[in-house]
């Protein structure tokens, strides 16, 4: 990939285009198992069938998960930002700050989007009355089921597996997204103080100081419990959506 590839990789991570596998197409005549054989092979695949529903559902769910950690971040951010805002002249602090927050913008936002895409809704192909209600009988019932069967996770899996790289972005954005987070809240927490310190013992005068300091304080815990708050809940649905791998 090369050094600009990978710098390119670390900062805007790309999906990479592959040609989707086409469902193998099976034939009862392939199916050469003893007819001794066949319930257990049966058996075997609708476990098969039922793992790959399991995992469309599986990816689903934490792609929810993800558009609700999103929102608590951005709901954080916001709040700290309008607490920041609010005591800032516009300066060139204030510009990175701005910055910083249109970087995490981006992030979140296509961390947003992969996990939509994760959600959209596809055509699933299930089992269905047409599949095992066959006038066959014997072997031939048996191995014309497992075909039925066998073509529905074929297809299925197609699916999945592009839900998987929706996911699998969804992720990578999220993960820049955090540390963008946390340094945006520590150049911001780091100048917000500086510049109320500042106005406190220098521009501020004695009999107002009081008034100052006691707004710093307010301002300082609300915005260190905003970080604080924030970052238990990214921890604590990192840590759910790791449980249910």
């Amino acid at each position: 990939m090369g050094v600009i590839g990978d710098i390119r990789e670390m900062i805007w991570p790309l999906l990479e285009k592959r040609d989707l596998a086409k469902p193998k197409i099976l034939k009862a005549n392939d199916i050469k198992v003893s007819e001794d054989n066949l319930k257990d092979v049966l058996r075997v695949i609708i476990d098969d069938y039922r793992s790959e529903n399991e995992r469309s559902k599986s990816i689903e769910s934490k792609s929810s998960l993800f558009i609700g950690m999103i929102s608590v971040a951005i709901s954080i951010i916001l709040g700290a930002t309008t607490i920041i805002i609010k005591e800032l002249y516009f300066s060139w602090s204030a510009l990175v700050l701005i910055i910083w927050l249109f970087i995490l913008t981006v992030y979140l936002t296509r961390a947003i989007w992969f996990s939509l895409k994760a959600l959209e809704r596809k055509n699933y192909f299930i089992v269905s009355v047409s599949d095992y209600l066959s006038p066959s009988s014997g072997g031939d019932y048996y191995r014309q089921l497992i075909v039925n069967i066998y073509e529905k996770i074929s297809r299925n899996s197609v699916i999945v597996n592009t839900k998987v790289d929706n996911m699998t972005m969804a992720q990578e954005y999220f993960k820049r997204a955090i540390i963008v987070i946390l340094v945006y809240f520590g150049f911001a927490i780091t100048y917000y103080m500086i510049n109320m310190v500042f106005k406190v013992k220098y521009l501020i005068p004695v009999n107002l100081g009081s008034d100052y300091l006691h707004k710093f304080l307010v301002n300082a815990w609300s915005i260190g419990g905003l970080w604080i708050v924030g970052l238990i809940g990214l921890a604590l649905s990192i840590k759910a959506n790791f449980a249910k791998k």
